[in-house]
């Protein structure tokens, strides 16, 4: 396990690959998702959402690099309401 401050030199900066690939197991097999479907009945974690304006987006798309992570985390929450 990578200490916390492991990710806390450049919070909102892109990753290199060592740490994308750690974010995305964080994010896929975290247990988020299936505690979503638990509180909501869809698997997909309702704050990942992407803005037409870049600028509001959350920095985590940007370090998560893999547009097909991102759509597999939002899973159906388009479909829940919070």
């Amino acid at each position: 396990m990578k200490p916390v401050t492991f990710l806390q030199h450049h919070p909102a900066g892109p990753r290199n690959d060592a740490h994308r690939t750690l974010l995305q197991e964080v994010l896929m097999k975290s247990g988020n998702l299936e505690i979503q479907r638990c509180n909501t009945g869809v698997k997909g974690n309702k704050v990942l959402k992407k803005s037409k304006l870049p600028c509001l987006n959350l920095p985590l798309s940007r370090r998560m690099g893999l547009d097909a992570l991102w759509s597999r985390a939002k899973g159906l929450s388009h479909f829940a309401e919070s």
